[in-house]
């Protein structure tokens, strides 16, 4: 009976290209599911908007994915090659590349037609990783606008993965891919792999259908290369051979020649525990990233001066909402000295708003005079409660001339 990976391989390929399409598309909380702004220099992450000057967050979740990647390299070799990865996948969507050579003019340029359509569409699924696609038609439709930088990177996009269709193929992944050259170094007796099941090598008729149909040309029977994918099609293709000799495929996924799986090795226990590490880190933080910004500064232009019996100092609060619901601020002071703050209210940010108010500190006047430099602590408090911490100073006006420090 076969055992029908190609088949399985095509339900995941479906399964990949649907969500790859969709995900652009999907937004939690009035923001993308996941996308990087390039206008707004924010990660849409499920739905929680991490903007730029969080990127430590992107940079824990990358080493994060690396040692994962590393791990079930690992354990389970090139299975990402051939099963999950989306130059594979693109590929097998466009094996009919393979037979332009061949057959009628009409039918070739059909096919190419065919080609530059998909690759247009591969583009622009790209792009609306990075723009929002919902503002992309809107200016589109409505509008007859597309910026020239989003234009430019669809049409260079198009003609990059076309050529990369048309003319690479499975060469990258026999030859350039990086990840190729990782899994080989990674790779040991305890991998997983395609290999010829040592106890059925003479069984083989020599019939080369698992050369013949190899994606990236080699032949398996000589044993484990790093050009191989694990794509199972040499599997399948022997299966229906031995099958018409009552027998079965000589080829098979195993863990190392000897199919021995062994996941208390050190390599595998090392990289597994740095991964864990790293996931948990990247967690946390991600629990500690909050969808709105705060700054709070010297204003430049009110310098420190005397009003009436008080002291004055001008500051600014910057709120930035990154989420998609409106959020409300207010500030508190942490001093023993008796100090006031106006205006003494509560910030309102719409989503996606940014705001600056002028805000004003004031101390008695004799409590100015002498001290040179206060230092406080601010308290900005969202309407959940939490609160973000800034240290500022309070100076001492120097001089005034008709209520004006010179």
């Amino acid at each position: 009976m076969s055992s029908n990976y190609q088949q399985k391989r095509k339900v995941v390929r479906i399964i990949l290209i649907s969500l790859s399409l969709i995900i652009p598309f999907v937004k939690i909380n009035g923001n993308s599911l996941l996308r990087f702004d390039i206008g707004e220099l924010i990660l849409y992450l499920f739905g929680y908007p991490i903007p730029i000057k969080n990127f430590f967050f992107v940079l824990l979740a990358t080493l994060f994915v690396t040692f994962l990647f590393v791990t079930m390299t690992l354990v389970y070799g090139r299975i990402w090659c051939g099963w999950l990865c989306p130059q594979s996948v693109s590929m097998e969507v466009t094996a009919f590349v393979d037979k332009l050579k061949k057959g009628q003019l009409a039918k070739k340029g059909i096919n190419l037609v065919w080609l530059w359509f998909i690759s247009f569409v591969v583009a622009l699924d790209m792009v609306f990783y990075f723009v929002d696609p919902y503002k992309f038609f809107n200016s589109l439709i409505f509008k007859g606008y597309i910026h020239p930088v989003t234009l430019g990177f669809i049409v260079v996009l198009t003609i990059l993965v076309f050529l990369d269709l048309y003319l690479v193929r499975y060469r990258f992944c026999a030859t350039i891919c990086p990840y190729s050259m990782i899994q080989s170094v990674l790779y040991d007796d305890h991998t997983l792999a395609v290999y010829m099941i040592p106890e059925t090598k003479d069984k083989c008729i020599n019939c080369l259908a698992c050369v013949k149909v190899c994606s990236t040309g080699i032949d398996i029977r000589k044993g484990l290369n790093s050009a191989c994918i694990n794509c199972a099609k040499c599997i399948d293709a022997c299966q229906k051979v031995m099958e018409k000799w009552g027998g079965r495929s000589l080829f098979a996924y195993l863990f190392g020649p000897n199919n021995n799986p062994n996941l208390s090795r050190p390599t595998v226990l090392i990289s597994g525990a740095v991964t864990l590490v790293f996931l948990i880190v990247t967690v946390v933080s991600a629990l500690n990233i909050k969808s709105y910004s705060v700054e709070f500064m010297t204003n430049p232009k009110f310098y420190p001066r005397y009003t009436a019996d008080e002291a004055v100092n001008g500051f600014q609060l910057m709120l930035e909402n990154l989420g998609a619901k409106e959020k409300s601020f207010r500030i508190e002071l942490a001093s023993q000295l008796p100090v006031k703050i106006e205006p003494d209210k509560v910030f309102v940010v719409g989503s996606k708003e940014k705001i600056v108010e002028n805000v004003f500190i004031k101390f008695p006047r004799e409590i100015a005079e002498k001290n040179q430099l206060i230092n406080l602590t601010v308290f900005i408090i969202d309407e959940k409660g939490s609160k973000i911490e800034k240290k500022i100073t309070f100076r001492k006006p120097f001089a005034k001339r008709n209520g004006v420090v010179k």
